[in-house]
């Protein structure tokens, strides 16, 4: 009987998306930090331990970091139209609007509190 092997091609591509899969979990965990976040970084942890102990290609790791890019992306695809209110109009006339955040990422640590905006308030 043969044994069945695994081509090397294929296990890469499996290895790159199962580190895909954790750094997605890593950049939706930190943009969830105050909801679901800190319980999708334990699972996040225990993926990585798992799979940096198994032997892999330096090619899969490349999957970590397009899988920490594609909440970010998606984010922003979502919020295309913004920022501002934006509005759409249905077939029957009736219309809405939701307000959208800017696609584009603020430097600086949560909360906007950043050293320049602190002495700023204090030459007031």
């Amino acid at each position: 009987m043969r044994s069945a092997e695994v081509d090397p091609a294929l296990r890469e591509w499996a290895g790159f998306v199962a580190w895909l899969v954790i750094g997605a979990a890593y950049a939706v965990s930190f943009l969830a930090i105050f909801t679901v976040g800190p319980f999708i970084v334990p699972v996040a942890l225990v993926m990585t331990v798992l799979l940096w102990r198994k032997r892999r290609a330096d090619r899969e790791l490349l999957g970590l970091v397009s899988g920490l890019a594609l909440p970010l992306l998606y984010v922003a695809y979502l919020n295309r139209d913004g920022p501002g209110t934006v509005c759409t109009t249905g077939r029957d006339g009736s219309q809405s609007c939701i307000d959208e955040w800017s696609p584009w990422v603020k430097p600086g640590p949560p909360g906007g509190l950043r050293p320049d905006h602190a002495a700023c308030s204090q030459l007031r």
